[in-house]
């Protein structure tokens, strides 16, 4: 190992180390209280108190959603306040979302219920909905398929610039999630059990704040979702970059057996790592790239890049094939909050050295 990894190595376990009592202190310094602590409870009664002032301390509530929120009712307000689509004024935010829950009632009378069903949109949504998460029995419920088939398909049209790019559909899949938990018992470790339709009214709502909260993230990462995908192509750049900077072994090894991210990581970055991690740990990821002040397209590279280093005497082991295999499939399925804790915690690292010193890569 490499004298800089062992440093920077150290320098990750110090961060993911660091006390409550050091995060009291220094709250308001970007680099302190970006991993997440086991005490929920407490981080999130200052949620709690943050989202009954008068006006929510935007920054604040940042720092506080990027280490995780267990809390249902506060991750959903939390995320919806953080993308834009909730006001941080308290007096505002119910005649807000009303007002914007009519407003997209409208574009299904409007657009959805006046579709050309021979539009070639609604052929490829026909394909990709049956395949959404069907693992999770939540998913293959016809209700929420016709929910995404009419998000989707009214997000192309209002973002013809756009349009439906494929992968679109997953990330459905964690705003449905997350704002079904506060009125449904949605337990997203327990997805693949039987369960009952959620109320159609429940479902309108849900369905509302899923649309404006991934056409706010499509308006700022705009890149991620034209055909040509520059923004996804920079992102898979950053994995190689960072990879060859922090450990240039694996990265030669990677790249003698013809391993580069274009050949593993589109998927990664197209989805937001959500299909990378089970769910439960994948809203964590997404408490952190909602809440990172560089948006989604700030951090995952650099996740990407933690999670390929994570498995470095594991991919050192396997031939082209075996890594790709591997790759394609990263075995996280009995990871838990520690592992993920760790491995966003070394991603912010990567992000705060290599951010402030861009010559440090390439």
């Amino acid at each position: 190992m490499s004298r800089f990894l062992k440093w920077l190595s150290n320098k990750v376990r110090e961060n993911a180390n660091r006390s409550e009592k050091e995060e009291d202190k220094s709250s308001n310094n970007s680099d302190s209280g970006r991993n997440f602590y086991h005490n929920f409870e407490r981080r999130e009664n200052k949620i709690r108190k943050i989202l009954e002032e008068q006006t929510a301390d935007f920054q604040e509530l940042r720092n506080l959603c990027w280490k995780g929120i267990n809390d249902p009712i506060l991750r959903a307000e939390t995320w919806r306040i953080l993308l834009n689509y909730e006001p941080a004024q308290k007096e505002r935010r119910i005649p807000t979302l009303e007002k914007k829950r009519e407003e997209y009632r409208s574009y299904i009378v409007e657009i959805y219920e006046e579709r050309d069903d021979l539009n070639g949109i609604l052929t490829q949504l026909d394909k990709d909905m049956p395949r959404t998460r069907q693992d999770f029995a939540l998913f293959k419920k016809q209700c929420i398929q016709n929910m995404m088939r009419r998000i989707l398909y009214i997000l192309a049209i209002r973002n013809p610039a756009s349009s439906y790019v494929q992968g679109l559909n997953e990330l459905c899949v964690p705003f449905i999630t997350v704002f079904l938990m506060p009125n449904y018992h949605c337990d997203p470790k327990r997805l693949s059990a039987p369960i009952e339709d959620p109320s159609q009214d429940l479902l309108l709502q849900v369905e509302a704040d899923t649309y404006w909260c991934l056409a706010n993230i499509m308006t700022f990462m705009h890149d991620f979702f034209m055909h040509s995908t520059p923004g996804v192509q920079r992102a898979m750049i950053k994995i190689g970059d960072v990879i060859k900077r922090v450990d240039p072994q694996l990265s030669a090894y990677m790249e003698n057996a013809d391993v580069t991210p274009i050949s593993y990581a589109f998927r990664w970055v197209s989805c937001f790592m959500m299909r990378e991690f089970p769910l439960h740990l994948g809203l964590y990821v997404w408490d952190a790239f909602i809440a990172d002040e560089g948006g989604f397209h700030g951090l995952c590279g650099y996740l990407g890049a933690a999670l390929v280093l994570n498995w470095k005497n594991e991919l050192m082991q396997k031939n082209m094939s075996e890594m790709l295999q591997f790759l394609h499939k990263v075995p996280t399925q009995h990871w838990d909050i520690e592992e993920i804790s760790m491995l966003l915690s070394r991603a912010f690292y990567f992000k705060s050295l290599f951010d402030d010193s861009p010559n440090h890569l390439g």
